[in-house]
């Protein structure tokens, strides 16, 4: 679609009737567009910088040197114009070299179709270019994001390399991310990691089948078996269409998992003792008594005593077997 506001339009030609036809036609395409005519390259390369404009049409046959010594600088000093070379010949290898050396469309002015096809060729291009300059933006934001996360985001392609690893690569496994870009995967994994691990890093499933906070083990730069990482990954194969682009996953460490033995530790005496000598006036601490007994039948009060003597003679028989008194 035309651009929002009115169109802008730069015109090296040095032929007046070409430059009179091009404006009636651009502006009956594009209500409102203004033309500035030059009448050469060096015109041209001054006026470029004048004004963001949204097109350059440049004739072929400029008094200057070539259009491929002219198209730099002129792409150059107007980077965000769409430049549209205006052909005497139809020539695929001279329109090759001029759309690398800047241009944006070679366009063969000799074609009976050539003046209708202009103001088509000219939205098509602005429209790419407003594509490449929202993919570009896109992509900045991206890497804004990742340079802040915590997490590790990278992304492999489809034989497995890195294309990308965010900063947090760094203090997870040492590795800085110009390390790891081009290497393969397999460079992290330990030798002896079984091949399901590889299968979730080189994650080609999608949707409800991809890999989701798995736990992998990960050698840190310079590290062996024995000192790998666990990590937890979440990871999802790229696809266009059917075709299998590569694998983008996030790595976190994984949570610190409480040890056996603090889950099973219990007071021991040593401790018992050393919080009785913070409190003095505290009353004397005991280790927890373990037998079995005391947990079936517990001393029974003196008063219940008196009135279930038999109960009572039972209970007490069975903690004096144990070196147990009652209290």
């Amino acid at each position: 679609m035309p651009p929002a506001n009115p169109l802008t339009l730069l015109l090296a030609n040095e032929q007046p009737e070409e430059i009179k036809l091009i404006t009636v036609t651009m502006r009956r395409y594009y209500p409102g567009c203004r033309v500035e005519a030059v009448y050469s390259g060096e015109e041209a390369l001054e006026w470029a910088v004048k004004q963001d404009w949204h097109v350059i049409l440049v004739d072929e046959q400029l008094p200057r040197q070539s259009e491929q010594d002219m198209l730099p600088e002129l792409r150059r000093r107007s980077p965000n114009a769409a430049i549209i070379v205006l052909a005497e010949h139809d020539d695929v290898s001279a329109a090759v070299q001029g759309m690398r050396a800047g241009a944006d469309f070679f366009l063969f002015k000799k074609s009976s179709v050539y003046l209708s096809e202009l103001p088509m060729v000219t939205k098509e291009v602005l429209e790419k270019r407003e594509l490449r300059a929202r993919l570009a933006l896109a992509q900045d934001r991206y890497h804004r994001l990742i340079e802040i996360l915590t997490d590790v985001a990278y992304e492999l392609d489809a034989e497995g390399r890195f294309t990308s690893v965010s900063p947090g690569i760094v203090p997870l496994l040492g590795y800085t991310p110009q390390e790891l870009t081009g290497a393969h995967y397999s460079k992290l994994l330990p030798p002896d990691d079984p091949q399901q691990a590889a299968r979730r890093f080189d994650e080609r499933r999608t949707a409800e089948r991809a890999t989701r906070q798995v736990e992998l083990h990960l050698l840190p730069k310079g590290g062996i078996a024995a000192t790998a990482i666990t990590v937890q990954i979440n990871a999802i194969g790229l696809y266009n269409q059917q075709q299998f682009l590569g694998t983008v996953g996030v790595l976190r460490p994984s949570p610190a998992r409480p040890s056996e033995h603090s889950l099973g530790q219990t007071a021991s005496p040593d401790r018992l003792s050393s919080v009785s000598a913070v409190s003095p006036g505290a009353p004397p601490l005991r280790a927890p008594d373990t037998s079995p007994l005391l947990h079936e039948a517990p001393p029974l009060p003196k008063a219940e005593r008196r009135h279930s003597p038999r109960l009572a003679l039972r209970i007490e028989a069975r903690l004096s077997l144990n070196g147990s008194a009652c209290v």
